[in-house]
């Protein structure tokens, strides 16, 4: 490949002119450093990238979903990132608790009303009595964002870490945003002290709700493959997806990217359909 990537496919079982590997694992499972690999084939692989709302309907029975996430393989994601609720900085609010004093309800803008902009906002009036009105059909969160500024609705639930630490930043260090409850296990910094949804469970059952539906969220967007993939090319799938995840596309730069990641996002490694399924 022109740009120093590499190219592996067959044909009727032919390595073809201008490739360098074959479809045999055996041959791409450990390409050189700085290398993307672009595999064609016509053996049927298929790969999936889905959403942790969809973990959440599996969970829930929806009809919709059609795979089971007990059966399917998975790859892993390339992304680790936390979820809050953050308030305009002209409603007052830095803490979803005080909210329980406001005469009028804090106005949540959504996309839609199965979205977890809304349903993140539902769950907290619903198990706490936190005082919040969901107002729905907006395009996006960057609508929503638009709405607080021109003093439509007041908060945004389904703020992510990763847009306070970049995109959002200058808005959540002025206090133009303001994260009043977070999503994760542990705090994360750029939240700053807003509490953390967990702590704020009465009882093991409120705990458990929290966890399924918010535990999903930390699996951020994982690749996925069909049940029936063979060993060795699940094994060279998650071999490369560790080290994709970086410019350079290398597994020294992926490990120094993996500290950096712990370090903003303190999360617990665990698997929160797993665990949300366990009797």
């Amino acid at each position: 490949m022109a740009d120093g990537g590499a190219l592996a496919g067959e044909r009727e079982n032919v390595l073809r002119e201008g490739f360098d590997f074959g479809n045999s694992p055996r041959e791409f499972r450990e390409p050189p450093a700085h290398t993307t690999l672009v595999m064609t084939t016509t053996n049927g692989t298929r790969l999936m990238l889905t959403s942790p709302s969809h973990t959440l309907a599996y969970l829930m029975g929806r009809k919709e979903v059609r795979y089971d996430i007990n059966k399917i393989k998975w790859i892993g994601t390339l992304t680790q990132d936390t979820s809050s609720c953050a308030a305009s900085g002209s409603s007052g609010v830095t803490d979803i608790r005080q909210t329980l004093k406001r005469k009028e309800p804090l106005i949540v803008g959504a996309t839609g009303a199965d979205s977890s902009t809304a349903q993140h906002a539902y769950l907290l009036a619903h198990m706490f009595g936190y005082k919040l009105k969901v107002v729905t059909g907006y395009r996006g969160t960057a609508r929503v964002r638009l709405a607080m500024r021109k003093g439509e609705v007041q908060a945004v639930c389904a703020f992510w870490a990763s847009s306070a630490l970049g995109a959002q930043h200058d808005d959540v260090v002025n206090g133009t945003l303001v994260p009043i409850v977070q999503m994760g296990t542990r705090p994360v910094p750029v939240f700053g002290k807003a509490p953390v949804v967990y702590d704020l469970a009465r009882n093991d059952d409120e705990r458990k709700m929290l966890r399924v539906v918010f535990g999903t969220t930390e699996l951020s967007r994982p690749f996925a493959a069909p049940p029936h993939i063979p060993a060795m090319p699940l094994a060279a799938l998650r071999g490369r997806r560790r080290c994709a995840g970086t410019p350079d596309r290398s597994c020294d730069a992926a490990d120094r990217a993996q500290k950096r990641r712990s370090a903003a996002f303190p999360q617990r490694r665990s698997h929160p359909h797993r665990k949300a399924q366990a009797p």
